[in-house]
């Protein structure tokens, strides 16, 4: 359990107290750079395309036997990964635009929530197919994210709201307006701070109870777009517009190493289960893997477009990624990859 003083605002002093979880899994730290080339080179991509037009977001449930894709196509999709790969689930219906956020439960496996353009947040149930809670919202959402207790939703829409939604009561309990642009948000993973990446170059960290922001970490030289914690808590990722994808140490909120391959903004990021790789996806065709430690890359994957969501497996070296693909016509393909090391047991 930590402490940390900062001096912001002048003479303002702020305490962050938070703590660092203690993540036990087989892992890949101790493998050097050189070794997780060789066997990163070999892996395998499968390719599954059920949408009918580009997916915009995806994301595993807490175990990792689902991956849920939601797509322009008003529809979500469920994947059950199996020995071979991911199995075609089931699709759930009831969005009437581009679903462009969603994210499972922390801990129950068959919820999972969504957000859409149609100005509405649903609360699904995929064991039976169907959305058990709908919540119509004056905006057009783009992003969500639970709280690790699985207790409430924070929800961000197109005109820079946060809304936080209480899930036993189905009530929202508090709104903030900014007037910057706010992009994606989380909580860290013992859900003790709430982060936001926005357009002034910068992650906030927001006090809830007082609205007031404790801490503003300068992270990009322009639009910071998307951010993403190792699951232990030691130190969270992000991308945005410059290019750039930064390691921030999460005690300290001071910047450990950047990575500058991309030469165009980073969309999206994820950092592996246990810390060790992380990928990043631009608007280049190419997604990045690289060394957290060393600020090494470690491989490529080669893709049909830029690159909208990413995803680790949660407790294996599994990769799942969707873009802006277009088939031979020029039409949204719809797919989802999924990237493999050569016998990784599924």
């Amino acid at each position: 359990h930590l402490h940390i003083q900062r001096r912001v605002h002048g003479e303002i002093r702020v305490e962050l107290s938070f703590t660092i979880l203690t993540i036990n899994m087989t892992s890949f730290v101790d493998m050097s750079v050189s070794s997780a080339r060789s066997l990163f080179s070999q892996g395998t991509i499968k390719e599954y395309t059920q949408h009918k037009r580009k997916i915009h977001t995806l994301d595993w449930n807490s175990r990792g036997t689902k991956l849920a894709t939601g797509s322009l196509d008003t529809v979500v999709r469920i994947w059950s990964l199996e020995n071979h790969g991911l199995e075609k689930g089931i699709s759930l219906h009831g969005h009437t635009e581009s679903v462009d956020q969603l994210a499972w439960h922390p801990s129950q496996d068959h919820v999972l929530a969504t957000t859409s353009c149609d100005r509405s947040i649903r609360v699904w149930d995929v064991r039976i197919g169907k959305f058990t809670h709908e919540l119509r919202t004056k905006g057009e959402n783009i992003n969500i994210t639970w709280r690790p207790d699985g207790n409430v939703c924070a929800v961000g829409n197109k005109d820079d709201t946060i809304s936080f939604l209480d899930v036993r009561t189905w009530k929202i309990t508090k709104s903030m307006s900014f007037k910057y642009e706010v992009n994606e948000i989380t909580w860290n993973p013992t859900g003790e701070l709430f982060l936001m990446t926005t357009g002034l170059g910068t992650v906030e960290v927001i006090d809830l109870e007082s609205h007031r922001c404790l801490l503003s970490v300068p992270t990009n030289t322009g639009s910071v777009y998307c951010i993403n914690f190792d699951r232990s808590g030691r130190y969270f990722a992000v991308g945005g517009a410059d290019a750039l994808v930064g390691i921030f140490d999460a005690c300290e909120f001071a910047c450990l190493r950047t990575f500058d391959r991309s030469e165009s903004p980073v969309r999206t990021l994820s950092l592996s289960f246990d810390g060790t790789f992380i990928a990043s996806g631009s608007e280049e065709h190419t997604l990045d893997i690289s060394h957290v430690e060393t600020g090494e890359m470690v491989h490529q994957i080669q893709g049909k477009g830029a690159s909208n969501s990413i995803a680790f497996h949660p407790n294996k070296m599994v990769l799942a990624f969707a873009g802006d693909e277009k088939n031979r016509h020029g039409h949204d393909e719809g797919s989802v990859g999924l990237f493999l090391l050569p016998q990784m047991a599924l």
